[in-house]
């Protein structure tokens, strides 16, 4: 649980970052395609690259949200999936 706040923590100050503190202007060109993961980013402007990281952040923040109020949604495979995947191999004959 801890390391999903820590990594909500760093993706909003990220976000706050390029939303608030400048980042939008320093990401525009090809560090947009490097660092958002995106092949069009690099022809973004700054507003456009605001509204992506937004919208991103919304995003994650409810899925943030939805894992502190019911922790067994943060799977992304539901519990039947996981229970059969961890069974053991076929056992040897005795």
């Amino acid at each position: 649980m801890g390391s999903g706040i820590r990594l909500f923590a760093a993706d909003s100050l990220l976000a706050r970052w390029v939303l608030r503190w400048g980042g939008a202007a320093w990401l525009e060109g090809w560090r947009a395609s490097v660092l958002l993961d995106w092949i069009h980013a690099g022809f973004w402007s700054g507003e456009q690259i605001k509204l992506y990281v937004l919208l991103l952040w919304l995003l994650h923040a409810g899925w943030f949200l939805l894992g502190l109020f019911q922790p067994s949604l943060r799977q992304l495979r539901p519990a039947s999936c996981a229970a059969t995947s961890r069974s053991p191999g076929p056992r040897a004959p005795a």
